[in-house]
């Protein structure tokens, strides 16, 4: 099973890639629920925006996508419910 899900996992950082990501993964959710940074955002979040996370029991894991961007324009790093696409990087 395991190199099943390897496969998987392979092709769908395959198929991001070929969509333009820069870096993919696939994150397990008790991991993700587990760490440092997102228990502190959990409690105070950047925007009131924020109501939490609805984690559904079926949902074991999430697929990361991060896109490089030049350091240069830091708002590419912001987000908001309000803007379209939620980021002027989008």
């Amino acid at each position: 099973m395991k190199s099943k899900d390897n496969k998987i996992e392979k092709t769908i950082a395959a198929k991001a890639k070929a969509l333009g990501a820069s870096l993919v993964g696939i994150a397990a959710i008790d991991d993700l629920k587990a760490s440092p940074s997102y228990k502190a955002y959990d409690k105070t979040p950047f925007y009131e925006e924020y109501k939490g996370v609805k984690w559904r029991a079926e949902h074991k894991s999430v697929l990361v996508w991060a896109l490089v961007h030049p350091a240069s324009e830091p708002v590419l790093d912001w987000w908001s419910m309000n803007v379209p696409g939620f980021t002027p990087g989008k």
